[in-house]
C-alpha cells in the first residue's frame, strides 16, 4: 500500500510539473504596423448559394469593403474559376467604405460549381474576411410531354426544371407564369395557389390542386392535385382555376408524362 501511495504521489507530481511547464511560454503578438492591406469581402443578405433556371442571367452579388476610407483607392480581387467574371479591381472614392459587386457566372445547365472569390494578396486586411466561397447551381432540364387541360386536348413536347427534393417548375409558355409543383414521398402531387394565366377581363387567374374537391376561390384547400405513377411516369393534376375573391372557371386536368429514365 505504501508503494502504491508513493508511486501515485510521484505520478501526480509529474503531472503538476508538466502542467506548470506548459504554461511557461512567451506569446509573440502580431506586428501592429503590419496588418496587411485595406480590403475585405463579405456576403450580402442573399448569402453564398445561388440557384438559377436555365437561360436565367447568373448574377452573383457580394460586398467589397475597406477598413480605411479616408482617401480614394482600390481593392484587387481574384477568383479561382473563369466561370465567374469578377472585376480585377474595385475603385473607391474618398470616404466610400463599401460597394456591392455583381459578378456574372457561366455555369452549364444541370451543373453545380463552388467558386472562391478572394481579396488579392497584399490588399487583404489581416483581421477581416478575405475570401468567400460561392455555390452556384443551374437546375437540370427534363424533357416531358404535357397536356394543358384548360387550353388544349393535345399532348405537347415540353420541358420542366428539376428544382430538387421533388420540386419541379413548368416554365411560362403553356401558362403565362412559371408554375411550381411538388411530388412528395407518397407520390402525391401538390400545387399551391399561384398565378397561372391572364384573363382579358379578370386579370390574373390562379390555379391550385383540387383532387379532393376542397379548393376554394379564396385559395384555401389542401392543394393536393393528384398522384404520380412511377411505373408509367404519368402525373395527373386536377387544377382549380380561380380569380381570388371572385370565383372559379372550374377544375381541369393537366397531365405530365415523365421520361422512363425518371421513373
Amino acid at each position: 500500500m505504501k508503494n502504491i501511495f508513493k508511486y501515485t504521489l510521484a505520478a501526480l507530481f509529474g503531472v503538476l510539473s508538466f502542467a506548470s511547464c506548459t504554461n511557461d511560454f512567451e506569446y509573440e503578438g502580431a506586428d501592429p504596423n503590419n496588418l496587411g492591406g485595406n480590403g475585405y469581402v463579405e456576403s450580402t443578405k442573399a448569402g453564398t448559394t445561388f440557384m438559377f433556371v436555365p437561360g436565367q442571367t447568373q448574377d452573383v452579388q457580394f460586398v467589397v469593403g475597406r477598413i480605411n476610407a479616408e482617401e480614394e483607392g482600390t481593392v484587387s480581387l481574384t477568383s479561382n474559376s473563369d466561370k465567374l467574371s469578377v472585376p480585377a479591381t474595385v475603385q473607391f472614392a474618398k470616404g466610400e467604405k463599401s460597394k456591392t459587386i455583381t459578378a456574372t457566372a457561366n455555369i452549364a445547365t444541370g451543373a453545380t460549381e463552388k467558386i472562391v472569390v478572394s481579396v488579392a494578396e497584399g490588399d487583404a486586411y489581416l483581421y477581416a474576411q478575405s475570401e468567400i466561397t460561392f455555390t452556384i447551381q443551374v437546375f437540370p432540364v427534363i424533357d416531358v410531354q404535357y397536356l394543358f387541360g384548360a387550353f388544349t386536348e393535345d399532348i405537347l413536347p415540353w420541358q420542366l426544371y428539376d428544382l430538387g427534393d421533388g420540386q419541379y417548375r413548368i416554365p411560362a409558355g403553356g401558362y403565362d407564369y412559371d408554375i411550381d409543383f411538388t411530388i412528395d414521398s407518397k407520390n402525391r402531387i401538390i400545387v399551391k395557389p399561384q398565378a397561372a394565366w391572364v384573363h382579358q377581363d379578370y386579370g390574373d387567374v390562379y390555379i391550385m390542386g383540387n383532387a379532393a374537391g376542397d379548393a376554394k376561390a379564396d385559395g384555401s384547400g389542401s392543394g393536393v392535385a393528384g398522384m404520380y405513377d412511377p411505373a408509367t411516369g404519368i402525373a395527373q393534376m386536377a387544377l382549380y382555376h380561380f380569380v381570388p375573391g371572385v370565383g372559379s372557371f372550374g377544375t381541369f386536368m393537366d397531365i405530365v408524362i415523365f421520361p422512363k429514365a425518371n421513373n
